[in-house]
């Protein structure tokens, strides 16, 4: 490249300038300012662009933060959903389990349930309406006495029966003794109780009177049997049928007592019914009946170790009919109470066995899903 000298530039001519590229100070200045608004305006573009990326910088740390927390969150929800779902097939188990056990017993019940009109139906036209009740237990296998042998042993057990035993052949010889003063018009008074003979000791040793506070228990605790047969007495006595000594009722009450027998309903005595009923006292029953006498000596008893508790069969004179009927209805509403409460529980079953199924075939749905 070669330098331009002085000299050059002295003798170099001048050329005059383009009229057309001459621009005016006007034309200048309007550039100028056209250039300053446009910088001023790239650099406000600048600044916004600027404070946008700012925001969006804040913008994307919190949601960046937003996720951290979300995913913590999550990990704890997924916990807590596995707990949940073994807890859940736990209880799906043992839903099953009694839903089996409850389809099972529903199947029982119903089997039972749609003989049991048909069974109480048979039992009333067989037994009668007082024995239906006692049928419909034995058939269930919770009863295994007769209805007629419960007034005689309300409170039998083992051990009651077996002082029984023991006592019958001291009530033999008891009974061969009363025969053998009946013979000789010897009548039994109360006031044989002082006696020292030989049957007041032994129906002291048979019947021991019982202490004061037993006794005072055995009151206060009600008897049921005691309750129905008063019941009935109320209802008699209402009616007006029969005298007050026919309406009365005895209740079980030991020999010391003595309890005083209608006259109007007494039979004559023998020596097998005073061994079977052992109601009353056998003093006043042989005292008012006629009888012929069998030989016996008073050496012959033998007196037995005490017996406590021992059963006395109540005494219950003839029905009425209107109270026969009454008692019948009520019998009869008793079962029918019996049969509409089992046949509630049989309902009930269904419907839990109901929503048991539903249960079921919502996890099988699940599990095919699955």
């Amino acid at each position: 490249m070669s330098r331009t000298t002085s000299k050059q530039i002295a003798t170099a001519p001048v050329t005059a300038p383009d009229p057309a590229s001459v621009m005016t100070i006007e034309e200048q200045a309007r550039r100028y300012r056209a250039l300053v608004k446009s910088h001023r305006q790239l650099e406000a573009r600048l600044r916004e662009e600027q404070r946008l990326a700012e925001w969006w910088k804040e913008r994307v740390g919190a949601l960046d933060k937003r996720c951290r927390d979300v995913n913590s969150e999550l990990r704890v929800a997924l916990d807590q959903k596995r707990a949940l779902m073994k807890t859940v097939r736990f209880l799906k188990s043992e839903v099953g389990h009694l839903w089996r056990c409850r389809l099972v017993e529903a199947n029982q019940i119903k089997d039972t349930s749609a003989d049991l009109d048909a069974f109480l139906q048979s039992a009333e036209k067989e037994l009668g309406v007082a024995k239906a009740s006692w049928a419909l237990d034995k058939w269930r296998g919770e009863e295994d006495e007769d209805p007629d042998r419960q007034l005689t042993s309300l409170k039998g057990t083992e051990e009651a029966q077996t002082d029984s035993r023991a006592k019958d052949p001291a009530i033999k010889a008891l009974i061969q003794t009363l025969w053998s003063v009946q013979s000789e018009d010897s009548i039994i008074s109360e006031k044989s109780s002082v006696c020292e003979c030989d049957s007041s000791r032994t129906l002291k040793a048979l019947f021991p009177r019982s202490d004061e506070k037993a006794r005072a228990i055995e009151e206060e605790q009600p008897d049921p049997l005691t309750e129905m047969l008063l019941r009935r007495r109320s209802r008699k006595g209402q009616s007006g049928n029969g005298t007050a000594e026919e309406m009365r009722v005895t209740t079980p009450i030991s020999v010391d007592q003595a309890p005083t027998i209608p006259t109007a309903v007494r039979t004559p005595v023998n020596p097998s019914n005073i061994q079977k009923s052992t109601r009353g006292s056998a003093s006043r029953q042989l005292g008012a009946s006629p009888v012929t006498a069998s030989p016996a000596t008073t050496s012959s008893i033998t007196a037995s170790p005490p017996v406590t508790d021992s059963p006395i069969t109540p005494f219950v004179e003839a029905q009425t009919p209107e109270a026969l009927s009454k008692a019948r209805k009520e019998h009869k509403q008793a079962l029918r109470m019996k049969l509409k409460a089992t046949r509630e529980k049989v309902e009930g079953i269904r419907r839990e066995n109901g929503v048991l199924e539903g249960l079921l075939i919502a996890d099988r749905t699940d599990g095919t899903r699955g």
